[in-house]
């Protein structure tokens, strides 16, 4: 028969099930990982009142069938998966600016709208542009967010090359 344990973390719980003899720790928060969307190295896994060391076995600690332990993060952990959460943020603000931009950059060119309108658009644009990129520089260098800042600025970059253009052409010289 499976033998299933509850790991709780906060008000959310995880039923999991126990791996083969001899299983650590480590193992099974890799597993508990793919679940959680909280990486092994991140997590704190209390048993007994105490946090267990990878290395340990479960079977070996008293883990069995029903037993309850605590999950917690490691310290710094929390600003990891804010970080994360204001990347995800500033990723889905950014799509939406780009697709306002391209909206405003058709109208330019095909000549819908009258220079008032467009102008304002444009001015809204960069300032939701800065605002980003203002945002943006608040991140953190963890390698996670490295990467993901470095795309979102790559993206900022283009956005405002285009609000630059825009406004040299529609705005400043004109037609």
């Amino acid at each position: 028969a499976a033998a299933w344990v509850m790991v709780i973390h906060g008000k959310t719980r995880f039923r999991m099930l126990l791996g083969g003899a001899g299983e650590a720790f480590g193992g099974f928060k890799a597993r508990l990982a793919v679940v959680s969307k909280i990486p092994a190295a991140g997590q704190r896994l209390i048993f007994k009142g105490k946090e267990q060391p990878d290395t340990q076995a479960l079977d070996a600690a008293g883990v069995t069938k029903g037993a309850k332990m605590i999950l917690m993060l490691q310290e710094g952990q929390h600003r990891a998966l804010d970080e994360e959460s204001l990347i995800r943020e500033l990723a889905a603000e950014l799509l939406t600016l780009e697709t306002s931009l391209g909206t405003v950059q058709r109208r330019c060119e095909h000549g819908f709208g009258d220079g008032v309108e467009l102008s304002l658009e444009i001015g809204r644009c960069a300032e939701v542009s800065d605002r980003l990129s203002d945002n943006a520089s608040y991140l953190s260098h963890s390698s996670l967010a490295d990467e993901k800042k470095r795309e979102l600025e790559s993206r900022l970059k283009a956005v405002r090359d285009t609000l630059s253009s825009l406004q040299k052409k529609y705005l400043v010289g004109g037609k």
